[in-house]
């Protein structure tokens, strides 16, 4: 699983204000919410899909979600397709 992304955004804060690096603080609040961690939406930030309920990073989709697991979103905002085909 990626890193929390509450808890990395928390150890900005700490860090901002103790003048201790982000990497620093970030250990010590993992430490200090060992026993209640964060929901794995917490834990997505902008990585989670709300559609599918999970975290894109993790590369999990819910199979009657229609996306392939090729797919990509161009710049733009479409899907592409992968394709093994050759180009003519």
């Amino acid at each position: 699983m990626a890193g929390c992304e509450r808890c990395w955004g928390d150890a900005f804060s700490r860090s901002y204000g103790t003048g201790r690096s982000q990497a620093e603080c970030y250990q010590e609040i993992l430490l200090e919410r060992k026993d209640t961690p964060c929901s794995p939406r917490d834990q997505a930030g902008q990585f989670w899909d709300e559609e599918n309920q999970c975290d894109i990073r993790d590369g999990r989709r819910k199979e009657n979600s229609g996306v392939a697991a090729n797919s990509q979103t161009t710049p733009q905002g479409q899907n592409a397709q992968s394709s093994t085909s050759p180009v003519a």
